[in-house]
């Protein structure tokens, strides 16, 4: 009895289904299962809100797609801002597009068959992300007339940026040392030891008959990525108690001097235009001054300026380089400069001193 009441039972459930879907429910994938292979989605950019080109690959493994076969590739809603001109179909589909909402189809060209085992690529430019989320695309081939083929669901994650960062310290060491009299300056021999001390520049006893020349060797260490700029200035002319003054060359009046470098010449001497008695220059061996000198020239060899007045303001400027220095590559970190001082017959009696700063000035 219970074997027949069984057997009732599971025969209405058979006439129901029968007579829902007139003989078993649909298969929805009628030819395949699982045939789409080898199925991704590749971005250009990830970050939320920027435009990115999607690309689609699909490998069909079991149908065979003829003329007016479809693929579709349906992506989430909130993927906006893409129109047909913005996809390119994969070979052998046509070259239009059709573009629906967040659907896009494209279809088998005329006379033309996608064999099994095509890698087929489907591209769909300038789609604007949405918030950082994962997402599921569909890919589905079909008929194009209701029959799906197969279908298969990619997933793709918009994330936000990883922002990385380093920190690194900003260097700078400047040095200034004396130099022997073996040493040259831009063609320039240096005359007196200055190897004892890199704060004292002592020209002692001036003769009427020659010039004398200090050098002094500048070398800046710096992790500066725009590199750095070295400048000197003088608080007054060589100046004694007597208030007579040594001038900046050549043959400047009080708080003058040459901007534009020229050869050294020994001062005039001509009686009572005292500033023709005596004057003092500087040069400088950094060739890489034609970047960055205050008077937009090198010193080229020999040549000299003097300081035009006194201060921060009328700075010469004597070393530079564009990028980080290294403390021991000629123009890159190291140079030279020298200061000439000559006088004539006329120049008044006394000791004379002025007092040079040296200002190094890193571009970070």
């Amino acid at each position: 009895m219970k074997k027949l009441r069984k057997k009732i039972v599971i025969g209405i459930v058979m006439l129901s289904m029968m007579t829902m879907y007139g003989a078993y429910p649909a298969i929805p994938y009628a030819n395949a299962v699982n045939a789409l292979v080898d199925a991704k989605e590749t971005l250009t950019d990830s970050d939320p809100g920027a435009l990115s080109d999607h690309e689609f690959t699909f490998t069909n493994i079991a149908t065979e797609l003829v003329t007016g076969d479809e693929v579709e590739i349906t992506m989430d809603a909130l993927f906006d801002g893409y129109v047909p001109g913005d996809v390119t179909c994969p070979t052998g589909f046509d070259a239009l597009a059709e573009v629906a909402s967040n659907v896009t189809t494209c279809i088998v060209a005329a006379t033309t068959t996608i064999a099994t085992g095509t890698v087929n690529v489907l591209t769909i430019a300038d789609v604007t992300n949405p918030v950082a989320d994962m997402y599921t695309t569909t890919i589905k081939s079909s008929d194009g007339a209701g029959t799906v083929y197969d279908q298969i669901d990619v997933m793709t994650a918009i994330v936000d940026n990883v922002l990385m960062t380093a920190r690194v310290t900003s260097t700078l060491n400047f040095t200034i040392s004396g130099t022997s009299t073996a040493a040259v300056v831009n063609g320039v021999t240096c005359g007196i030891d200055t190897s004892a001390s890199s704060t004292l520049l002592d020209f002692g006893t001036l003769s009427t008959t020659a010039s004398s020349t200090l050098c002094q060797e500048l070398k800046v260490v710096t992790n500066a990525d725009d590199g750095y700029s070295v400048v000197v200035y003088q608080d007054d002319e060589l100046r004694s108690d007597g208030d007579s003054t040594i001038n900046s060359f050549r043959d400047a009046l009080d708080g003058t001097g040459t901007t534009t470098p020229q050869a050294w010449v020994s001062p005039a001497g001509t009686i009572d235009e005292f500033n023709t008695y005596g004057h003092m220059g500087l040069t400088s061996d950094d060739l890489s001054l034609a970047a960055g000198d205050t008077f937009g020239a090198t010193f080229d060899s020999g040549l000299y300026v003097g300081f035009d007045g006194y201060g921060s303001a009328n700075a010469v400027e004597v070393m530079y380089h564009d990028a980080s220095a290294d403390g021991s590559t000629i123009d890159k970190g190291m140079t030279y400069v020298a200061y000439t001082t000559e006088i004539s017959a006329l120049q008044e009696a006394g000791d004379y001193e002025t007092v040079l700063t040296y200002i190094a000035t890193p571009t970070y």
